[in-house]
């Protein structure tokens, strides 16, 4: 059996195997981004950057816990400007927060604090902080960093957001390694697990101490004590808090419903996906062949799909306030949206999964990383399937859908049809009565009846008046002047009309 510390040194030794094929991805997407004059491939370039970069600062995690484990890890200390060192740090996340449109704030008791400590490793510690803070921070809050010194020698960090906080049930966990919780709001939610474990580790080995207060949806405090040498320190106005705001511009909304006169005809997709790079990205790839409208959490999803009424959506699972499964129940137990076909993505591949998301009602599944041309093709397929229905509805009464629609869709459509019974002989039947009994605006129920059916809400009323019709005249149930009147129709001349057109055939031909 492997001792402990022959475990530890295969698996760094398999760590540091990442960093060549990491170098052979890093070095042409700088090569691309210096030669290239292609916008596209700049951008893809950013991409593979930056992804690379992000997984190169876990590969890095994953060494610096190697060496806690093997008491590998030594603190260098040095002599620095704390202050300094913090408005550095916190300039470098200003293009991160001034996208998301987030105030970030320092205060700090000193114009400067010369300290004796381990920078590098205050500074992966208040990366990791501040990193957090500002991701599950939604667009419009705050995060704020304050410095102090108590006990003369203790240096204290608190590191506060607005963001969406950590359940009491997962608060005592969320510094044990590789944990994670409900991924559904937990703060590491998309990482390894490590970075928080790693910021205790940290803190320990500097004999310091770190704690953490969270209320969900009001937001996180952590609070991080150091034991330092001071040097020199210069007070500014009398102990008043100075304030330095890094002013964020106003941030970019996500990509908005685009609809000219040459692409209207082109299908909605709404892409939903917390991760920016992944979005922008599936966007780009494809504003050619849809409408694209993108939302950065289920919340903000479902919203836009009310308003928009895509025809097809692709959601992430694992995302802040609501999940991709949670949006996906929601959106087909509403009757102004059960329609929509929709494609979940996750990060996790075991059949479990997958079963968990057909149950919530999930169309089609596609598990990272993927190809976006097999996502194009799955897509497109979703969107056949419900051409189909909407051309096989074209030439067949309504009654005869049953054999293809789900079983909510026909309780709607059927809904819609004994409303029309109802109020068969009123002339005046308009487009707003049936959307007030359907419980959705008169372009809700358009985009939805078009997504079904293939009809708008006008032809739907007439279509059944006429299958109606046409049923009585093959019973003799009536002349046509009584039939007419009694589906509703003002003329016979205009039923006569209407009826040639939909069935190719005179009413007295049958």
């Amino acid at each position: 059996m492997k001792s402990d510390t022959e475990v530890n040194n295969f698996y760094s030794n398999i760590v540091h195997e990442f960093r060549t094929p990491l170098t052979l991805i890093l070095s042409p997407a700088e090569q691309i981004l210096q030669e290239s004059v292609d916008p596209v491939a700049r951008e893809n370039a950013h991409i593979i950057r930056r992804n690379a970069n992000r997984l190169l600062k876990l590969i890095n995690e994953m060494l610096d816990i190697s060496k806690l484990e093997n008491n590998k890890m030594v603190l260098n200390l040095d002599e620095k400007d704390i202050v300094f060192f913090i408005k550095q740090l916190l300039e470098s996340f200003s293009p991160y927060v001034s996208h998301k449109n987030i105030s970030l704030m320092f205060y700090t008791d000193f114009e400067e604090l010369l300290v004796v400590l381990d920078h590098e490793k205050m500074d992966k510690i208040l990366n990791n902080l501040v990193s957090n803070a500002s991701k599950f921070t939604e667009t419009g809050g705050k995060v704020t960093l304050k410095l102090s010194l108590i006990e003369k020698d203790i240096l204290q960090i608190i590191v506060t957001d607005t963001g969406i906080g950590i359940t009491p049930e997962k608060l005592p966990h969320i510094f044990d390694r590789f944990y994670q919780g409900d991924t559904k709001r937990f703060l590491d939610q998309d990482g390894t697990g490590i970075g928080l474990s790693l910021c205790k580790e940290l803190t320990n080995l500097m004999h310091g101490e770190i704690s953490v207060q969270s209320v969900v949806d009001v937001g996180t405090e952590f609070t991080l004590r150091i034991p330092v040498k001071v040097k020199t320190k210069h007070i500014k106005f009398e102990h008043i808090i100075n304030v330095v705001p890094l002013k964020p511009s106003r941030g970019k909304d996500t990509v908005a419903l685009n609809i000219s006169e040459e692409r209207a005809s082109l299908p909605i997709l709404l892409i939903v996906e917390d991760n920016e790079d992944m979005r922008n990205y599936l966007a780009h790839f494809f504003s050619k062949s849809y409408q694209i409208v993108t939302a950065v959490d289920g919340m903000d999803a479902f919203e836009k799909t009310l308003s928009t009424v895509p025809d097809i959506i692709v959601s992430d699972i694992m995302m802040p306030r609501m999940s991709g499964f949670e949006l996906c129940e929601q959106i087909k137990k509403d009757n102004r949206t059960s329609h929509i076909p929709i494609l979940l993505l996750t990060s996790m591949a075991d059949w479990e999964k997958r079963v968990e998301g057909f149950e919530y009602g999930a169309d089609d599944y596609l598990s990272k990383p993927f190809n976006a041309y097999e996502l194009s093709v799955r897509l497109k397929s979703l969107i056949e399937n419900r051409e189909r229905l909407r051309n096989f509805y074209s030439g067949h009464p309504t009654n005869e859908t049953k054999i293809i629609h789900s079983e909510r869709e026909m309780k709607f459509i059927e809904k819609l049809e004994r409303f029309v019974d109802k109020n068969l002989v009123n002339e005046n039947l308009s487009v707003e009565d049936l959307s007030e009994e359907a419980a959705m605006s008169s372009s809700q129920l358009n985009r939805k009846l078009k997504a079904l059916l293939n009809v708008t809400p006008n032809y739907f009323i007439r279509k059944h008046r006429l299958t109606l019709a046409k049923e009585l005249l093959k019973n003799r149930e009536g002349n046509i002047s009584e039939i007419c009147y009694r589906v509703g129709f003002s003329s016979p001349a205009y039923f006569t009309k209407c009826f040639s057109e939909e069935f190719k055939i005179l009413p007295s031909e049958l």
